[in-house]
């Protein structure tokens, strides 16, 4: 299940709530199909092939191929669908948005007369992972309300105890009253939960995620090809969210609606490694395998909650807001292991396949002031290996190239294997020797789970999304 972990940390005279869960664990551990656009018009089953700047974050043996040096350049542009269901609700809402995938440059340096035939480095950056989305969720729920959440999660604690990005908030907006007449820890709400009330929250997130690499490889013999990548990725993460609560059937509480918004942004700089090695077994096999160690980041968190409660008696408008939160912890993400295999058909075109292993459950947060003990066990005991499966072929018509692809990333979850995602691709190219023009368009759909609040106490929401991308590289080769 997911399980929104809120955990009390102590600073100055009030209290926050670390806002690091397995979901964000889920996030910055998933890479899209994005790049240059030959990569993404073959799904990205390059593991085995060569001479394509993107390669160098998969397996950066690839750069071991390069015969002469390239700069490259990849804008993209497409837009991000969400249809959510929940409590007999469907609705669907709608992202655009324009980047750029690639930018990197590669200097090959041949070694005429050498068993090791060429040195070839590159630098340059690769985007990984687009966050831009905005959901809308709306249903009607007879069984429960957020307020008995924060009534849940204040049990116990005193006023001054009480969590200040949570509770404390419904408690100043009279969402709930002492049950006794003094300050013992024990909370009734102010709403009939059990009658009928509508649900609605939109989340509008935005950012992308990827890596400047500086990768260096060659050849022997033009039959074993070796490359490493250091990556230098980065995160930059922007949500807002807004929970509501309205048409209520309680109508002798007097509460006409209410609103818990939430605010982040998330940044986060990191390090990792990637080794790889390609075997031409002959003109028409190739064999490659990759390893992709963990990726260490720094992660700084800045968030802010509030509620406004909306009465019909005297109480008018409440709206209190929590204090500006910060946080600064250590995020590793899974290692992956990849490998391929393409099969060269009389040079006249190709079929490539890349199986890729990640281990989800081995993402772990850490901290100097906080161990992760709870959020660590949910993301073990939620998250498992998934298997991950990219197809890709391309025929040839010199100067043309017909594209084609298809990936399938396992779920990561143990209990919900469905929840997979797909993509489907297409592409074009010219490739005149020194310039180079692809075109790609990426089609990806996939199924997830979010709670509105405590999954103990709320049924999921069922989120469909689609996505479309479409991306242009420029390419000159001296």
């Amino acid at each position: 299940m997911h399980k929104f972990l809120l955990t009390l940390l102590s600073v100055s005279l009030f209290y926050y709530s670390n806002a690091q869960t397995e979901i964000d664990a889920l996030r910055y551990s998933r890479n899209d199909i994005v790049g240059t656009a030959r990569f993404s018009a073959m799904a990205g089953a390059y593991g085995a092939l060569g001479a394509d700047f993107t390669t160098l974050s998969y397996n950066p043996a690839g750069i071991g191929f390069y015969q002469f040096s390239e700069l490259s350049f990849t804008p993209s542009f497409g837009n991000m669908i969400a249809t959510s269901y929940f409590g007999g609700g469907r609705n669907e809402d709608e992202k655009y948005h324009s980047n750029f995938s690639n930018f990197g440059y590669v200097v090959s340096s041949p070694k005429s007369g050498n068993e090791w035939k060429r040195l070839n480095l590159a630098f340059g950056y690769n985007r990984t992972a687009n966050y831009k989305k905005r959901i809308f969720i709306s249903g009607e729920n007879t069984n429960t309300s957020m307020i008995d959440n924060f009534v849940a999660n204040a049990q116990g604690n005193t006023i001054g105890n009480l969590n200040s990005f949570t509770e404390l908030l419904a408690w100043n907006t009279y969402l709930f009253d002492p049950l006794d007449t003094i300050d013992n820890g024990n909370y009734i709400s102010k709403l009939n939960s059990s009658l009928s009330k509508k649900q609605e929250k939109v989340i509008n997130s935005s950012g992308s995620a990827g890596e400047y690499v500086f990768s260096v490889g060659t050849s022997y013999e033009d039959r074993i090809y070796m490359g490493a990548t250091i990556g230098m990725p980065s995160i930059d993460y922007y949500e807002k969210t807004t929970y509501t609560e309205s048409e209520f059937s309680d109508t002798a509480a007097h509460l006409q609606s209410f609103d818990y918004s939430e605010e982040l942004t998330t940044t986060g700089r990191g390090f990792n490694l990637k080794l790889g090695m390609i075997a031409r077994l002959n003109d028409w096999v190739r064999l490659g395998g990759a390893f992709h160690s963990s990726t260490y980041y720094d992660m700084e968190d800045e968030y802010s909650t509030a509620i406004t409660a909306v009465w019909n008696d005297t109480l008018g408008t409440m709206y209190d807001p929590s204090p500006f939160g910060y946080f600064n912890y250590e995020l590793k993400t899974p290692w992956k292991a990849i490998g391929s295999v393409a099969i060269n058909i009389k040079k006249k075109g190709l079929i490539t396949v890349d199986i890729e292993i990640i281990d989800y459950a081995s993402a772990k947060f850490n901290s100097d002031n906080y161990k992760f003990s709870n959020e660590n066990a949910v993301i073990n005991s939620l998250y498992t290996k998934a298997t991950n499966i990219r197809l890709g072929g391309e025929m040839k018509y010199k100067p043309f190239r017909i594209r084609a692809g298809y990936a399938l990333y396992g779920s990561p979850y143990k209990d919900n294997t469905e929840l997979d995602r797909k993509s489907y691709t297409f592409g074009l190219g010219v490739d005149k020797g020194h310039f180079i023009v692809d075109f790609a368009y990426v089609f990806s759909e996939g199924s997830d789970e979010h709670f509105m609040y405590s999954s103990d106490l709320v049924d999921a929401a069922n989120i469909i999304t689609t996505s479309h991308n479409f991306l242009f590289t420029l390419g000159l080769r001296y």
